[in-house]
């Protein structure tokens, strides 16, 4: 009776009838919430939407209800109940899907989240079948096969899913053009779904990518980048990434890859032509050893790098864990310099009195953010999330903004504070977002890597009062850059 009354009634009688199918699942509920659910899309009642939604979920987590279902569904009717399978986490439910996604013809603009469910959910017996579905996208644009191989690689990865070869040589085929598509958004995701591959044949395209000319945005250019970095042959793109003057987001990037690889003679090579706030990166990555410290030392011996770099916080931190006589040198290069807390106090004060003294320009800072601080830092919906987000952070004024980027360690927020680990074959790794398991503690570094060491390695851990933002960065961003950053990151 209730069924009979559910296309009929008033609103508030439907969405009762609605919640009570919810909390009674059989097959025979499916046809009329489906009914009205579509009827539903096109009104404005949100609240009904929902419940019909949560209802059918409700329905579809039930045993045995998808095989009573009829076969084949409208085409409205099958896309709806695809949609609610997506939150259904059962072999069941990517059985359907898959069967949904041929009935479909692949058109649903949601077909790559349906198809990762499938990869995700289907039994691994069954994995042969994807291999059929590959055969159907062959002649489907490129833009359908691409959110396709987006979806079926996010699962396969997540899953550690060995995938039929046909399936995965299309995959991967897809993906690679996507590397050189137009389309940012296809980039983006190209790059993500490669980042772990070790097929060497994503080399060529990121190279290219990087290379580009005009070149594409720095973030995406250090994305690319770091997806290069599990295959041979990528210590010549560091190192010139890191001499790479114009773009401050991928030298930052390649710089911190070299200090996450551990490679002495790679850092040692690419810090003389490092600037700015790379140097201290790399030399942060050279003293977390006492061979590399000696590297490091070395090349100030040399002059090819200033002893300045030894005062930077997040160096000495590392440097006073090293050997005393390394330590002894490293006064030694550093005892005739003026004090550091002297020298950014009069810097602060001079780039804000900038500020306060010329007409700045904020669309200009905007583009001085991008280069230099989006790798990082969300702003008004820009950027990554590895530091913390900038929104409403014009409240501090320009002094305290100044301070902030000029001495980033200065005020060093708790959620941001480094874990510095130090391991029984004398590797010392530094980031921050410690996660903690029974087995293993992990951190972001510098390059936005994430590194996981298992506690039986760990020689010791402590927290540091040391921003992972790299200090120098006046080297790089001029006084007149600068007075525009701060204009940009202060309109209300």
């Amino acid at each position: 009776m209730l069924r009979e009354r559910l296309a009929t009634s008033s609103a508030n009688v439907q969405r009762a009838i609605v919640q009570t199918f919810a909390r009674h699942p059989t097959a025979e509920n499916v046809a009329p919430l489906t009914a009205l659910a579509e009827s539903a899309e096109s009104g404005a009642d949100l609240e009904l939407k929902h419940a019909l939604r949560v209802a059918l979920r409700e329905q579809l987590q039930s045993p045995g209800i998808y095989a009573a279902l009829p076969n084949p569904f409208p085409p409205a009717s099958a896309t709806l109940l695809a949609e609610v399978s997506l939150a259904v986490p059962s072999p069941e439910s990517a059985a359907f899907l898959l069967r949904a996604l041929t009935d479909l013809d692949f058109q649903s603009p949601r077909a790559g989240e349906f198809l990762g469910h499938v990869a995700q959910y289907l039994p691994v017996a069954q994995i042969g079948e994807l291999a059929l579905v590959v055969e159907k996208l062959r002649a489907a644009p490129f833009a359908q096969q691409f959110a396709l191989a987006d979806g079926l690689s996010r699962a396969a990865r997540k899953r550690k899913l060995t995938l039929p070869k046909s399936a995965d040589a299309w995959m991967q085929r897809t993906l690679f053009a996507g590397l050189e598509s137009t389309a940012a958004a296809e980039q983006d995701r190209a790059i993500a779904a490669l980042h772990d591959s070790e097929d060497a044949e994503k080399f060529a395209p990121l190279r290219r990518l990087i290379d580009r000319v005009p070149r594409i945005a720095g973030s995406r250019r250090a994305a690319a980048l770091a997806a290069l970095a599990n295959l041979p042959g990528v210590a010549e793109v560091l190192a010139r990434a890191v001499a790479d003057g114009t773009d401050s987001t991928l030298a930052l990037k390649a710089a911190g890859l070299i200090s996450t690889r551990g490679d002495i003679a790679l850092a040692t090579a690419a810090l003389p032509a490092a600037s700015g706030s790379v140097t201290p990166v790399l030399a942060r990555g050279l003293a977390g050893s006492d061979a590399g410290f000696g590297e490091l030392l070395a090349l100030i011996d040399q002059g090819k790098v200033a002893p300045a770099v030894l005062r930077n916080a997040s160096v000495s931190e590392l440097a006073n864990q090293r050997a005393q006589a390394l330590r002894d040198r490293a006064a030694s290069l550093t005892k005739n310099l003026p004090p550091d807390d002297a020298r950014l106090e009069a810097l602060i004060t001079l780039r804000v009195t900038t500020f306060r003294n010329r007409k700045n320009d904020a669309k200009h800072g905007g583009e001085i953010f991008r280069a230099n601080c989006i790798a990082c830092h969300k702003f008004r919906d820009e950027g990554a999330s590895l530091a913390p987000n900038l929104d409403g952070i014009g409240a501090r004024g320009a002094e305290r903004l100044a301070e902030d980027i000029l001495d980033p360690s200065r005020n060093v927020d708790a959620a941001f504070r480094q874990t510095i680990i130090e391991t029984k074959d004398g590797r010392t790794l530094a980031g921050i977002n410690l996660r903690e398991t029974a087995d293993s503690l992990s951190v972001t570094d510098a390059a936005s890597q994430i590194l996981t060491v298992p506690r039986a390695e760990m020689k010791s851990q402590l927290t540091s009062g040391q921003s992972l933002m790299p200090g120098g960065l006046d080297a790089i961003i001029s006084e007149n850059d600068f007075a525009d950053l701060l204009a940009y990151l202060l309109q209300p």
